[in-house]
């Protein structure tokens, strides 16, 4: 009585074993009570799980990636069967600057998806110093985006909030999400600073078209890219708001959307107050 529950799991480990060598990686390896190897079979499952959803992963990367590149592919080749038949020096230069354009975006994809795979293969070490949130988003913005119209509030009782931050990538979040603002709005942005008692959110809004309650469950999944008809480009990688989740899962915090009261959409950004400011608070 006591063997034969280790002995019924040991035999379904080594059938989905076999399954999983014949490419089946559906089995899992159900737990047995007071079966000794439950543990193993624990780990086996999550091993699978893991796997399983690399392969995916895989499977997915690939297809995007050659979906992505033969657009801009396929427009510069366009550009130069353009460029080596035209003598007209104004068309050459037209010509000429859609190849850089179009350079661009494939530089900036791969740079996406050179930080996406960094991300994804290991837990990141954060450089991370004690910032006054106001004043660092204040600066950032005056620094990185000071030709562009956004607009900023920001409540009172969040102008001395203290955060932990690593400078270099949660600007890299902050960039992603105003990029991603700008490509959907209309006419306009803005970001407010808020706080409640253990957490500070920075929200970012904007007036174009609204996501859709389906779209909300997955625009933070790797690759999604929202229907074509709420953009005024094609531009992105389908990884900027990947990243972003990465970036402010490492910060302890998270990211998510909703509805902006301005028609579109809302992404907001949570993450700790320094204990400091929770002291002060009380």
């Amino acid at each position: 009585a006591w063997i034969v529950p280790t002995w019924r799991t040991s035999g379904a480990l080594n059938r989905v074993s076999q399954n999983f060598a014949k490419d089946d990686l559906s089995g899992r390896v159900k737990l047995i009570f007071c079966s000794n190897l439950n543990t193993t079979a624990k780990l086996f499952n999550q091993m699978a799980d893991k796997l399983d959803y690399l392969l995916n992963r895989n499977r997915l990367l690939a297809s995007a990636i050659s979906h992505d590149l033969r657009t801009p592919i396929s427009a510069m080749e366009f550009s130069l069967e353009l460029l080596s038949s035209s003598t007209d020096q104004h068309n050459r230069h037209r010509h000429l600057s859609q190849i850089k354009t179009n350079l661009q975006t494939l530089h900036k994809m791969s740079e996406q998806l050179q930080i996406y795979a960094k991300f994804d293969r290991q837990e990141l070490i954060l450089n991370v110093h004690m910032h006054k949130l106001s004043l660092w988003l204040k600066k950032h913005l005056d620094d990185s985006w000071q030709n562009v119209k956004i607009s900023m509030s920001i409540s009172t009782d969040a102008l001395q909030v203290c955060c932990a931050i690593d400078s270099h990538y949660f600007a890299r979040a902050v960039d992603n999400l105003l990029s991603n603002g700008l490509r959907y709005a209309k006419t306009v942005l803005h970001i407010t600073v808020t706080r409640d008692r253990h957490q500070c959110f920075i929200s970012f809004e904007n007036d174009g078209q609204a996501i859709s309650p389906a779209d909300m469950q997955e625009v933070f999944e790797p690759f999604v890219r929202l229907e074509q008809s709420r953009t005024k480009n094609n531009e992105g990688s389908g990884l900027g708001l990947a990243i972003v989740q990465q970036i402010t899962h490492w910060h302890k915090g998270n990211v998510q959307v909703e509805d902006s009261e301005l028609g579109g959409a809302k992404f907001i950004i949570q993450i700790p107050i320094a204990q400091d400011n929770i002291e002060q608070a009380k």
